[in-house]
């Protein structure tokens, strides 16, 4: 688990007066991360897995040591959600249907004695993220959560069912070697998943400006979209129009886009220097000529600092191919 996300995970404890990576600090939080693992997995790797095949245990420190002890209180995390994002950087070539479970394996269980839920299937590299209730998935009861988590188990298997174990392929080299980072973010009852624990200080600052360019784009405010944008601005469309920053505020200005409602998933920031690459998929419904219509495009943005404030200087926006669209 890396330090420096549990310390940013642990700030806002420690600044209310608190001290000290103890469960009760952590239980505190309105969400916390249970693991964020960067691992590489060969059919080597899942042939020798103990005690089971094509399995990748997160244990030890690399489960968070501070998680809570009890799930149920004082914060309900049992019956909140789980936010899971699944990065997939090396994938074999083919496009094959490849997804994990992800197994909760208890201190104390009963039935089965243990749950899991999933990544989803995926078929390209990428990132995939989703929110799972905590009391929907397979077993979740058969955890006594009072109890909290021991370890977690990560299979990687196709996409024909609990028992499609990818190492059992005779086709395995469409499954391994690959490279993946696959998160787990405990969210409590009642609250919605806050993406930034997964930022740097600047990148906190992108996704920020990121987000007022959201809420904009719904109540437009010519001040606003103005003070977003750099001079030299070039907003591209998905139907391959391209206009500069008079044109770009028009656009909401003028009610020539109308968005009711905005949502970005699978979002990405990368910073170097004073530039930031932001990427994500925008899913929206529209009112574009008093017509209702929706949405659904992927975004690439270029922002730029210039005296100390990011401004939106290249925006690209493209359909997505049907082979590469998921839910």
């Amino acid at each position: 688990m890396n330090k420096l996300l549990l310390l940013l995970l642990l700030l806002p404890t420690l600044a209310s007066g608190q001290s000290g990576k103890t469960a009760k600090a952590v239980a505190q939080q309105k969400q916390f991360v249970l693991f964020d693992e960067l691992f590489t997995f060969t059919k080597e790797d899942a042939d020798n897995s103990k005690p089971s095949k094509s399995h990748y245990y997160v244990k030890g420190d690399r489960v968070n040591p501070d998680r809570p002890k009890d799930w149920t209180s004082p914060v309900d995390y049992r019956h909140g959600t789980v936010h899971i994002r699944m990065e997939v950087l090396e994938k074999p070539p083919g496009n094959e249907a490849t997804t994990w479970s992800l197994c909760y394996i208890p201190n104390k269980g009963q039935g089965n004695g243990y749950g899991c839920t999933n990544t989803g299937v995926y078929t390209t590299t990428g990132v995939f993220e989703k929110d799972v209730p905590m009391t929907s998935f397979w077993e979740n009861e058969s955890i006594i959560w009072s109890e909290g988590i021991r370890q977690m188990d990560l299979v990687i298997k196709d996409n024909s069912g609990g028992q499609g174990h990818a190492h059992k392929r005779a086709d395995h080299e469409k499954f391994f070697p690959t490279k993946v980072r696959i998160s787990m973010i405990q969210v409590a009852a009642g609250e919605t998943y806050d993406p930034s624990w997964m930022y740097s200080a600047e990148e906190k600052e992108v996704a920020a400006q990121v987000e007022r360019l959201r809420q904009v784009m719904i109540k437009p405010d010519k001040a606003v979209l103005e003070s977003l944008a750099a001079e030299e601005l070039s907003y591209g469309h998905s139907s391959g129009m391209i206009e500069n920053k008079a044109g770009f505020v028009d656009e909401f200005v003028l009610g020539r886009s109308i968005f009711t409602a905005i949502t970005l998933k699978d979002q990405t920031i990368k910073v170097s220097g004073n530039t930031a690459i932001v990427r994500h998929r925008l899913l929206a419904d529209t009112y574009n000529r008093k017509t209702p219509g929706k949405i659904d495009i992927i975004i690439l943005m270029v922002w730029k600092k210039e005296q100390g404030i990011w401004k939106l200087l290249a925006r690209q926006a493209a359909v997505i191919p049907p082979e590469y669209r998921k839910p």
